[in-house]
């Protein structure tokens, strides 16, 4: 099959070779350097982003973290699935996980510790054994949010409000809440609390963040918002009706119709058949939804975001088109600009993380 991809200096599409290079990584907590694929197009050099590439550098980055986490690989769980002769819906029924649980583990996303022993458990024989008789036995049921949350030691913990004003962090795709603990030098005025919620179709989490912002920021007389990438995207989108006071964006989500436009061209897939059959799955575990593209192809800037905005956009930024982010600055001119020079989408070095710092510093409204 001939590799093609869209070429932005050829504007055409175009074939493409894979070089591959280490790069230092980071995932939540760790650092790490993991070799990942570069595309370069074939006749002007330029390099190329097709979407396959970019799902597998996904994937060898996040089995390199579940590796140093001891956590099982996508293909410890495509090995677990052929042993026990499971489809993905299969063994994500089997251990009463969501129905697209697997297909997403399979393709990046990292799986919470609970469902990662229930999967050893499938593996293991005498445990497996156990398992089908408890299913066939018993009313074998999903374990509820708490208990799972005191298995995996990541429980809810009451909130205490020590301070009449919050910082709320919202993360993006494959993080998590504990990365607020970047943020712990505004402590001395804010509460510094992080918003937690599970990968997921932007149409399924939008009730899910709405209802943590609301219990999260309850009782705070003032409240500002740091978000990073898609977690800007579902800020200005699905809680513009909050009292925010101010925002902070890095590497924001400016345009969703370039996110979702992207995956339908490279999908192979045709908006008559998406029209026609409403939801399609990708063979990388991405579902596309019509009703969700039309209403961001319509208007990719709702106009109920009224919030001062900062947003911070990494120079080299090759997930978020600089066009997409001065659209979004004319649309919100309450919003402000800095760009840092030689610095990609995710910002994780130590001086990248001083210059975040710097810069909310600078620009916080007292």
């Amino acid at each position: 099959m001939i590799r093609k991809t869209y070429c932005i200096e050829c504007d055409e599409m175009r074939r493409y070779h894979i070089v591959e290079k280490e790069r230092l990584a980071t995932v939540k907590d760790l650092s790490f350097k993991v070799k990942i694929q570069h595309a370069f197009c074939d006749i002007c050099g330029e390099e190329v982003w097709p979407h396959e590439v970019a799902v597998n550098n996904d994937i060898v980055t996040f089995d390199e973290y579940r590796r140093l986490k001891g956590l099982l690989t996508s293909e410890d769980i495509k090995a677990i699935r052929k042993k026990r002769d499971m489809s993905q819906v299969d063994l994500a029924r089997f251990i009463k996980a969501g129905d697209k649980n697997i297909a997403r583990y399979e393709t990046g996303t990292i799986q919470d510790p609970v469902f990662d022993y229930l999967m050893r458990m499938v593996d293991d024989d005498k445990c497996y054994q156990t398992m089908v008789a408890l299913q066939k036995n018993t009313s074998f049921r999903p374990l509820t949010e708490e208990q799972m949350s005191s298995m995996s030691g990541s429980g809810p913990m009451p909130i205490k409000r020590a301070k009449r004003k919050a910082i709320i962090y919202i993360h993006g795709l494959h993080g998590s809440s504990k990365e607020a603990d970047d943020y712990s030098y505004l402590c001395k005025e804010y509460d510094v609390l992080g918003l937690d919620y599970q990968d997921g179709n932007p149409w399924e989490v939008k009730d899910i963040i709405r209802s943590k912002f609301k219990k999260l920021i309850k009782g705070y007389k003032e409240v500002i918002v740091i978000a990073n990438s898609i977690g800007a995207f579902y800020t200005y989108e699905y809680l513009s009706d909050f009292n925010i006071k101010q925002a902070f964006f890095i590497s924001p989500v400016a345009s969703m119709h370039k996110i979702l436009f992207d995956y339908i061209f490279t999908g192979r897939v045709s908006l008559e058949e998406l029209k026609e059959k409403k939801f399609i799955t990708l063979v990388d575990g991405v579902t596309l939804s019509y009703d969700f593209y039309e209403e961001y192809t319509l208007n990719d800037y709702h106009g109920n975001w009224k919030v001062p905005t900062d947003i911070l956009y990494g120079s080299m930024d090759k997930l978020v088109y600089i066009e997409n982010i001065a659209d979004f600055l004319a649309a919100h001119p309450l919003s402000r600009l800095t760009i840092k020079k030689g610095s990609e989408h995710y910002f994780h070095t130590d001086e990248e993380k001083q210059f975040i710092k710097e810069w909310i510093l600078r620009n916080i409204q007292k």
